[in-house]
């Protein structure tokens, strides 16, 4: 069926009144279906439109590219913000991936809060990337493929071409001498979704003339069977979970092997985790359960430790500092820490007359409760406090003269209450 321009910019802008949003930006690759959407949205929204194109920086013909979005926003008089991206692959990351990630990255630092993205993904590339999940052996969440609305870190983006095939994007910009850049990497088979769009999805059609409304019914029943999964997860992490980065796996025998799965992925995914393989999922388990004498599991991007009842889950946390590092806040009351560990920062008025000094541990140290107790060892008192092995060497400790008075944020005794600096640009979960 053919575009209907006044419906769909009609739902776009009750979509970002709901959302509190008075603007729009469309991400404008100068392709076919950016165009069709840029095109849609300035003619019919009742919102101000601009443009945001990223550069990634990966094609030979991206400054003939970058040159034709340019002149296609200026000869439209559309506002183009034009974003630089880094793609730098990790150890075992595709280019996709890490453009991926660097694209989604870009939009939400260019967003502002008055912003709603809106992504010309259509019915095709939704039934491209269940199909890739699928291969990928992705659950319920991965084959759901795309949302047609989300959240993008403080900002939120909206997919309004999901129910559109691109067939009829192509109608549309022929009938309207819409002009557009063709990526050339897209004729580049080595890019999965490439090869799967160009020899395998024609084949499927052939057999299967309705394919893609097939499968984007299907990703529909994935997400729906996804948030289900996602709500009994909510349920289980109220109960067992004081916080997404923090496990009680007292009771975790409680729950069905299928549940603490479950409960375990949606904590991963409330921590910006990557979720663990499917191997590394059963070992995180035994961990919770004490079935494993390892006391940690890692995997790209995320780690967790067990220490007493409390599965911690973390982003991989820096290696400790091996320099016996120490230095004393500036008259600002602001201490730089050793990369990547951040600042601290201390009340000035607590400063005055004081020395204040701040390391990490060397070994020896010692934790008096009150002047007139005894002292006792650093480790004795992270046990008695609760802090886990793995934070003690890398958590900052302040001494107030000679006198260890804070570790991280937490005073030793009341007697150094008013020392207890601030930490910021610490990596999550040095938090002790």
């Amino acid at each position: 069926m053919p575009l209907d321009p006044v419906a769909l910019c009609d739902g776009i802008d009750r979509t970002a009144a709901t959302l509190g949003k008075r603007r729009l930006a469309v991400a404008y690759s100068g392709g076919l279906d950016s165009t069709v959407l840029l095109t849609l949205v300035v003619s019919g929204s009742a919102l101000p439109v601009r443009a945001l194109h990223v550069d990634h920086g990966l094609q030979g013909e991206q400054p003939d590219w970058r040159a034709h979005v340019v002149a296609a926003c200026e000869q439209r008089d559309i506002a183009l913000q034009v974003l630089d991206v880094q793609v730098t692959p990790a150890p075992g990351e595709s280019v996709e991936a890490a453009a991926r990630t660097a694209r989604y990255a870009a939009f939400s630092a260019a967003l502002g809060d008055d912003e709603l993205l809106l992504l010309a993904q259509h019915r095709d590339d939704q039934a491209e990337t269940l199909l890739l999940q699928l291969l990928r052996g992705a659950g319920p969440a991965g084959l759901a493929a795309m949302p047609a609305a989300a959240e993008l870190g403080e900002s939120h983006l909206l997919r309004p071409l999901l129910g559109c095939d691109r067939a009829v994007l192509q109608d549309y910009a022929s009938a309207h001498s819409l002009r557009w850049f063709d990526d050339p990497s897209n004729a580049d088979d080595r890019f999965d979704r490439n090869y799967l769009r160009r020899e395998v999805m024609p084949r499927l059609r052939e057999r299967w003339p309705g394919l893609v409304t097939t499968l984007s019914r299907a990703s529909d029943w994935q997400g729906e069977a996804d948030r289900l999964a996602s709500t009994l997860a909510a349920a289980d992490a109220r109960r067992f979970a004081s916080r997404p980065a923090r496990v009680d796996v007292s009771g975790w025998s409680a729950l069905t092997p299928e549940r603490q799965r479950n409960l375990l992925r949606f904590l991963c995914r409330a921590q910006s985790l990557t979720t663990p393989p499917a191997r590394r999922l059963e070992s995180l388990q035994a961990l919770a359960l004490g079935d494993t004498p390892r006391g940690e599991v890692r995997w790209p991007g995320g780690e967790a430790r067990r220490y007493r009842h409390w599965l911690h889950l973390t982003p991989p946390l820096p290696a400790p500092p091996e320099d016996a590092w120490a230095a004393a806040p500036d008259d600002t009351g602001t201490l730089d820490l050793p990369q990547p560990y951040g600042q601290l920062h201390y009340d000035r008025a607590a400063l005055e007359g004081v020395v204040v000094q701040c390391r990490f541990r060397q070994g020896g140290e010692r934790v008096r409760r009150d002047p007139d107790a005894h002292s006792t060892s650093f480790a004795a008192w992270c046990q008695r406090e609760g802090i886990a092995p793995w934070l003690r060497l890398r958590v900052p400790l302040t001494f107030v003269g000679d006198a260890l008075a804070v570790i991280g944020t937490r005073a030793v005794s009341p007697d150094f209450a008013a020392w207890v600096p601030r930490w910021s640009g610490a990596p999550r979960g040095l938090e002790p």
